[in-house]
């Protein structure tokens, strides 16, 4: 069972070059190529396990039953079995992490009880595009709802088919892209699902659509399917009131949030365009104490994140469950309060 809040990993395609002692992987027949590579997989994965991350995403994100044909020459037929090894690479790297880390590896109980879980990862339509469009989800303005739902749904059911534990869609850009993929997931009932989104300030997605209706719609049409929601890819400074923005909308009900800032360069201008700031972004100054207080369940990282900043995030979000235990439970009280148990239930 997975104890909230938990924390996500952070930048597979980053991470996997830094292994690599490389400073970037950017083509997508690079990035791609990675998906083929059980070992390469393996080893990042198993990095972010040991870094504190409780929930790790397939290195699915680009990844299309097309796309592994167009830029690997990949059949079709085969490029399924890929996206599902790749999911069995994610589970490899659990195992190895639990055989180093539990006192008893072979009690199957406890490995259920606490064993990190497994997100398969399905990225937006631009991102398997390698043309930068999945920052500004203009593709959805020549594809129907139906469109993205059949392109979608191969990799769902590949990634079902590896038996992950639940299902994302990172980074979303477009308001018809959210409806797709809520759509499709209602044809599996008994699948969860968490949806971050990425929007351009704190009313707007990138391709201009209205935040707080899409979250509304979503949240309505999943339901119990829905585990989380929140944003990834966006300015720290917007995170506070698109939090807001999401809890407004869901309430009464209240389900974990999620957040997953990035280190990258650059940001959107005015007219939807995006410039190089040439500056990094630092963890070291997120406000991950203030994100919990406002419901953050998950908090992992996006683009350009690596080991250290989970490293970070994990001290982070134990410093805060220290300090929650410490004011439920006075000096000299008996108190067996965990803020981790019962929290929230995934």
């Amino acid at each position: 069972m997975l104890r909230l809040p938990t924390v996500l990993d952070g930048d597979f395609i980053s991470q996997t070059a830094a292994n690599m002692g490389k400073t970037s992987i950017d083509d997508l027949p690079s990035i791609l190529a990675t998906v083929t590579n059980e070992s390469t997989m393996f080893d990042t994965h198993l990095a972010f396990l040991r870094a504190g991350a409780n929930m790790i995403r397939t290195n699915t994100y680009r990844t299309s039953v097309y796309n592994l044909n167009h830029f690997l020459g990949i059949n079709v037929n085969n490029s399924a079995s890929v996206i599902t090894k790749a999911a069995m690479a994610a589970r490899k790297a659990v195992l190895t992490h639990h055989s180093e880390t539990s006192n008893d590896p072979t009690n199957q109980e406890v490995f259920h009880k606490t064993r990190p879980w497994i997100v398969g990862s399905c990225g937006p339509y631009g991102a398997s595009l390698g043309d930068g469009t999945e920052y500004t989800g203009a593709y959805a303005k020549h594809l129907s709802l139906e469109d993205l739902i059949d392109w979608h749904e191969p990799r769902v059911r590949a990634l079902l088919d590896a038996g992950v534990d639940m299902l994302s869609l990172g980074s979303v850009p477009c308001a018809k892209e959210a409806a797709a993929f809520v759509e499709l997931m209602r044809n599996f009932p008994s699948t969860r699902v968490w949806i971050s989104f990425y929007c351009y300030n704190d009313r707007i997605l990138a391709d201009g659509s209205n935040f707080r209706k899409i979250v509304k719609h979503c949240y309505n049409r999943l339901g119990d399917q829905m585990i989380a929601i929140g944003v990834s890819c966006v300015e720290s400074s917007l995170v506070k009131p698109l939090f807001n923005i999401i809890n407004r909308e869901i309430f009464p009900r209240k389900i974990p949030l999620l957040v997953c800032p990035d280190k990258t360069t650059y940001r959107f201008k005015e007219d939807f365009t995006m410039e190089t700031t040439g500056t990094t972004r630092s963890f070291f100054e997120l406000p991950i104490s203030d994100w919990l207080n406002d419901g953050a369940g998950i908090i992992g990282g996006c683009c350009g994140t690596l080991t250290d900043d989970i490293k970070y995030i994990r001290s982070e979000v134990d410093k805060y469950q220290d300090n929650v235990t410490i004011k439920q439970c006075p000096v000299n009280k008996n108190c067996s309060f965990n803020p981790s148990v019962d929290k929230a239930k995934l």
